[in-house]
Formats: structure tokens, C-alpha cells, sequence
């Protein structure tokens, strides 16, 4: 019968030894220590790079071996989870021991001793999980015959390495203490039964990672205020923080204080808060930092914090410095970071550090060059707002003509002598805001229609179809007052306005509507015609149907007026000498613009222009603040 063989060994004579391992797949662990624990013979199976041991003092000994348990239940993976260290059958707790985090062994590579008795050689090297904060405890079990001192300086000669042993502690026959370095981590890890004791034990030592929890007492907090006070400087207001847990005065009383655990960093910054508010620069370097939001109280608390260091630390992201934003600082130091690794154009990394920090003008010890901003003065006040904006005071005098007939056609039983108003390749679109009822049919409101036929079908083309579609808008009431006219472009060929106000739909009880118009027209024979219309209707807001129609729908009843009182100019404004005095044609055009877009009736914009000096723009100024001061007489606007 051949030879079983496993993992692809290659086909040899064994004479007559019996190589099958039951059910043809060969015995698992199991049957070797059933078998070994009842004084059995177990099946023999060859294995990939190696004889087969009967040896039953061997089987006891990988017994034992896998039953010893490490901190929190971790399995002691000297015996490499297999009889024999290598075997092809499978321990029930190799699937914990995957979960666990540690790599299953080979031992194929490992050579016998002559007596084939056991493997010869070092043991396999263990895994060891990476730390999330950085933080390992290493843990000495049996008894240890040495101090901190003398155990710190053994394990130093024997992995080659100086290191510190944060929390020392020695409680009956276990020793523990922290690390913060992973590669001290691994070989302190890999250090298990490699020292030879004084009772000639095998010195059994474990590492893990740790969260690095620390329970914030009030001795503790008063140690966090002492190492404080001693790396305060006083005299340039400065707190150096550097690698706070490895003050000496924490390693002499064995405290473990790493700062980067919210509860150490928020003792730290209360502190700051109430005893250094003044203070002018902080080093948080090499702590571990990936959180800042425990520093936000330094931004009202440290107002006047310029100087912050924090390379070195943990911080991944960008977002993570806009706990900070709104402190003043003038230079930053966040080299070496993993954020750095992230923004590797500088060009990005100095505009999202200035993002969050301005006046920053030192980054990692570079000075940067200076930003741009507009050089304007903290007392500079932009000049008050207008109520319309005229580019060219002719082209004023034809928009007001122009505003007065339409809207009054507009306004009246009949729309029709308003094709007159559009010229013959005019074009006309109509959009209204949602919940205007009605109007939403003809709402062309390109971002809700995608479809091309329906847009040309609500462009309204030519006199005729453009005024069809105004006489089907029920009757309306505009207000002059409310009007707005910015006339931005004027030419011989061509002007550009757009006009804004209130009005209300006759005969209907519905909210006060507002409109928006962009109007562009030309000339035409001896008058103008519009060549492009945009309307927009929305619902009127509270100020504005809180202001409209009360000058000219509810006019105020006088007995006896008094004499015209004069339009006061606003004493901000020097009234300039008009050199070239305005035709009187051009006069009476001006009054009529001014009187419909003030609702001042003729004489009282007649004797706020001359009073200005015929600039119509000032004299419109004028009415606007008089106009807020209420000092406009009531009978300027009884017409």
C-alpha cells in the first residue's frame, strides 16, 4: 500500500511502517493527546520537513505548553499551536488564536537534535499587534530576583536596545511595566524563556498593546500642576510640554501621564485656562496627539496664544487643526505628522494651514511669505446704498418716460396699446417662484424643464404673443414708490435696465406679490421699444407689504398745508455748484423722473432738484434720507 504523504511530500519506501493517520487525512492534535493522556499508541503520520515523533514525554510536554495562558487568556504560542511544532493537523484554538492576532508558525525550517527528541535551534518569533495609541505593557511572570533598575538595564543588554519602563510595578511574583516604542515592543516580546534566571528559570515575559487607560485622581492632577509650574518660563510666557510623560518626576513616582488621553490633556488645559491665560506659546511636541478638541478653551481662555508647536504628534487630517481656528497664531510647527504625508504640495499645505490660521508667518521653521489681502483701512465704511442706480442722467430721463406710460397702460382695463411698446423681433419669458398658483403654468423656469420643445413653447416671440400673454394676467396695481431702476448700460444704440417693486392683483384677495423685470431696449423711429423682456413674480416679503401703498393709496387729509418746506440735503454730502446748467426741456424731464420714482408730486421734486443743483442722483440721495428721518412734509405727496 503506498505511503501517505503530507503537503506534496515526495514518495518514499518507509518498509513497513504504518503512515496512514485514519480516514486517510491523517490524525488531528486531538487523537495525539487523547491518545498520549490515556497511556495510548497514536497513529504516526509523516509530516512536510521531518520525522515523526513517538516520544510520549514530548507529547506531555506540547500538552502542557498549550494549556499555559498569557494575559487575558492569550494562548502561549511557544509550542506554534501544533504537536511538534509544524504538523499538518489542526488544534481546535488555532481559529481563536487567528482571532487573537497571531500568525500561524512554520516550523519546517527547524532542525531535530540526534536524539530526534525535539526541535533544536531559537524559537519561533512571535506576532505582535500594532498599537492603535502607541502604548504597549510588557508583563514578567515568576519570580524576578531584580529591582526596576537591574531588570530594565538585563532586558536593555539583551535586545540591544535602551528603552524606558513607564509604571513600573512589582507585585508578588509579577513584574509590569509600559513602553512606547514598537520595536522595543517586538523584541521584548520575542525575549520569552530567552534569559536564563539566578534559580536557573527561564525568565517568561508577554507583551500586548494598551489603550492606556488613566484614572484622573486628584493627587494625580496636583503632579500634572508641579511638572507644569517647573517647565513654565515665566519671563517669555512660554509652556513647554515636549514628551510631557516622560518628565522625570512622573518616571520617580512611576506615573504614567500620556498626554495624549483626553482626560490628561483636558487637566492640562484647565490649568492654562485659570492660572496662565496670558500665556504666549505652547511646545505639545512628540505626545501622541491625534485630538486637539480638548484645546478649544484656549481660543477665549489663551486669547493672545501665538506660538504652538505640535510636531510630532498624530494628527491625520486637516479638519482636526479647525479646533483651533480663531486663536491668532503667528507660527506653527506640524512637521512630521501624518497630515504632512497627506498635503505633500506645499502650495495646498500653507493655504489649509492659512485657512484656519491667517496671521500665520512662520510654518515649520520657514518663514512664508506675506499674504495677500486688500489693503484697507479697519475704519473704512462703504458708502450707503442707493434706492436705483442711473449710469447716464439722459439715459435717466428716457427709462422714467419710459417706466411712467408703460406701467400706466400696464396697470389699466386694456393692455393693448402695449404692442406698441415691443419691437417686431422682440422676445418675452415669464418665471415665477413656487406657490404663486396660476402663474406656474407659465413658469419657464429652465432648471425644472429639461425638455427643448416645451422651453421654445413658453419663449413668447413677437408684439402679438407677448402682449396676448399680458392681457391674460389679471388686472394689477403697482406702486411708483416702491420702485427700483438700475439703468447699467446706456448708449445711443442700446440701453440695459432692470426694475424691481410691490404691486396687487385687483378685485383679488391674495398676498401682495413683488416683480422683478430685465428690460432691454432700443430705439425706434422717434421713440424706444423693447427688444428683450425677463419678468419674475414671487410672494412680497413683510417689509415690503409693510411699506407699500401708503403715500398714494392712503394720502394724508390737511385742513390748512402749510407753505412747502424745503428738501434738507443730507450736511454729509457738500452740495457742488452745477456748472452747465440743464436745458429747461431736460428740467421738467428730470422733475417727472424724480417725481415718479419719489412719489413726490411735481413741485416738491421740482424744488428738490434745484436745491441739489439739478444732479439727479443726489437729489434722490437727498429724498432717501429725508425720507428715513420722516422729515418730508405730508403734503409732498398729494398730487
Amino acid at each position: 500500500m503506498p505511503n501517505i504523504h503530507r503537503r506534496g511530500g515526495r514518495d518514499r519506501n518507509y518498509g513497513d511502517r504504518d503512515n496512514r493517520g485514519g480516514g486517510g487525512g491523517g490524525s488531528r492534535d486531538k487523537d495525539y493527546i487523547n491518545n498520549a493522556e490515556m497511556g495510548g499508541t497514536a497513529k504516526r503520520v509523516w509530516f512536510k520537513g521531518g520525522q515523526h515523533r513517538d516520544n510520549r514525554a514530548v507529547l506531555s510536554q506540547a500538552i502542557l505548553q498549550r494549556r499555559i495562558l498569557i494575559d487575558d487568556g492569550d494562548i502561549d504560542m511557544m509550542s506554534g499551536g501544533r504537536d511538534g511544532g509544524g504538523g499538518s493537523g489542526r488544534h481546535n484554538n488555532n481559529n481563536n488564536n487567528r482571532s487573537r492576532g497571531f500568525r500561524r508558525q512554520n516550523f519546517s525550517g527547524r532542525n531535530r537534535n540526534n536524539n530526534g527528541g525535539g526541535f533544536s535551534g531559537p524559537p519561533p518569533k512571535r506576532f505582535l499587534e500594532e498599537s492603535f495609541t502607541g502604548w504597549y505593557k510588557a508583563r514578567v511572570v515568576g519570580d524576578v530576583p531584580f529591582d526596576k533598575d537591574e531588570t530594565v538595564s538585563l532586558l536593555s543588554r539583551h535586545i540591544g536596545l535602551q528603552f524606558i519602563a513607564y509604571s513600573f510595578q512589582k507585585v508578588n511574583n509579577e513584574v509590569t511595566f509600559y513602553l512606547e516604542t514598537r520595536n522595543v515592543a517586538e523584541k521584548l516580546n520575542d525575549t520569552d524563556r530567552k534569559i536564563t534566571l539566578p534559580d536557573g528559570h527561564k525568565m517568561r515575559l508577554f507583551v500586548k498593546p494598551i489603550s492606556c487607560p488613566v484614572d484622573m485622581t486628584d493627587e494625580l492632577r496636583e503632579n500634572i500642576k508641579l511638572v507644569m509650574a517647573k517647565r513654565y518660563r515665566a519671563d517669555t510666557k512660554a509652556l513647554d510640554l515636549k514628551k510631557f510623560h516622560s518628565d522625570p518626576d512622573f518616571l520617580t513616582k512611576e506615573l504614567l501621564v500620556p498626554l495624549m488621553k483626553p482626560n490628561v490633556l483636558n487637566a492640562v488645559v484647565q490649568t492654562i485656562c485659570k492660572n496662565i491665560p496670558d500665556i504666549v506659546a505652547i511646545d505639545l511636541s512628540e505626545n501622541r496627539l491625534s485630538s486637539l478638541d480638548q484645546l478649544k478653551p484656549l481660543i477665549e481662555k489663551a486669547a493672545v496664544l501665538q506660538i504652538l508647536h505640535l510636531h510630532k504628534n498624530s494628527i491625520r487630517h486637516e479638519r482636526q487643526l479647525d479646533a483651533l481656528q480663531g486663536l491668532g497664531i503667528v507660527e506653527l510647527m506640524l512637521e512630521d505628522n501624518p497630515v504632512c504625508n497627506k498635503l505633500k504640495d506645499k502650495t495646498a499645505y500653507v493655504r489649509e494651514v492659512r485657512k484656519r490660521f491667517p496671521n500665520v508667518i512662520r510654518l515649520d521653521n520657514e518663514t512664508l511669505p506675506p499674504p495677500i489681502t486688500f489693503d484697507i483701512e479697519n475704519d473704512t465704511r462703504l458708502k450707503p446704498s442707493l434706492g436705483s442706480y442711473t449710469c447716464n442722467p439722459e439715459g435717466a430721463l428716457v427709462v422714467s418716460q419710459f417706466i411712467e406710460l408703460y406701467y400706466t397702460i400696464f396697470d389699466s382695463d386694456d393692455r393693448q396699446p402695449l404692442i406698441n411698446a415691443y419691437h417686431e423681433k422682440a422676445q418675452f419669458s415669464f418665471t415665477c417662484s413656487p406657490g404663486m398658483g396660476s402663474y406656474l403654468s407659465d413658469n419657464r423656469n429652465l432648471f425644472l424643464i429639461g425638455n427643448n420643445d416645451t422651453r421654445l413653447k413658453l419663449l413668447k416671440t413677437g408684439p402679438a404673443n407677448i402682449v396676448s400673454f399680458l392681457s391674460s394676467i389679471v388686472k394689477t396695481q403697482h406702486d411708483p414708490a416702491s420702485f427700483c431702476v438700475d439703468l447699467t448700460l446706456y448708449t445711443p444704440q442700446l440701453l440695459a435696465l432692470s426694475i424691481s417693486g410691490v404691486f396687487r392683483e385687483v378685485n383679488k384677495k391674495v398676498p401682495m406679490r413683488s416683480f422683478n423685470r430685465s428690460l432691454v431696449i432700443v430705439p425706434s423711429g422717434t421713440g424706444y421699444c423693447i427688444i428683450n423682456d425677463m419678468l419674475f413674480f414671487t410672494s412680497a416679503n413683510p417689509d415690503q407689504i409693510s411699506e407699500a401703498f401708503k403715500v398714494i393709496a392712503n394720502p394724508p387729509v390737511v385742513a390748512a398745508p402749510p407753505a412747502p418746506a424745503p428738501v434738507v440735503v443730507s450736511p454729509v454730502i457738500p452740495t457742488p455748484t452745477l456748472i452747465n446748467q440743464p436745458t429747461l426741456q431736460v428740467q421738467e424731464q428730470m422733475v417727472s423722473m424724480l417725481s415718479l420714482q419719489t412719489g413726490m408730486n411735481i413741485p416738491y421734486s421740482k424744488k428738490c432738484m434745484e436745491e441739489n443743483q439739478w444732479d439727479f442722483n443726489r437729489a434722490l440721495f437727498a429724498f432717501n434720507e429725508c425720507n428715513k428721518t420722516g422729515s418730508i412734509p405730508a403734503d409732498a405727496f398729494i398730487k
